[in-house]
């Protein structure tokens, strides 16, 4: 009896083992996410801000060419580009 108790108890440690282990690999794979976000946050707002200044100097650009002679877009724009980076 005593030696089903000690296999009972050394898998109760085993298991709590597990659940410790198992608990810190989520909280890595939780705070890679996080950064991962912020990394991918900032570039959005980078690109956002470029967008923005190439945006304004084709505005200003086109106020000085004729209508005429503004070059037509050779393919559609994609849906992404016309529409925007998501918030």
């Amino acid at each position: 009896m005593a030696d089903h108790m000690d296999r009972v108890e050394l898998l109760m440690g085993l298991a709590k083992n597990e659940r410790a282990e198992n608990n810190e690999w989520r909280n890595q794979v939780y705070k890679e996410g996080q950064e991962r976000y912020r990394r991918m946050k900032s570039l959005a707002n980078r690109f956002e801000q470029e967008y923005a200044a190439v945006d304004a100097e084709l505005q200003l650009l086109e106020q000085y060419m004729p209508k005429d002679q503004l070059p037509k877009a050779e393919q559609p724009m994609p849906k992404v580009v016309t529409q925007g980076p998501r918030s």
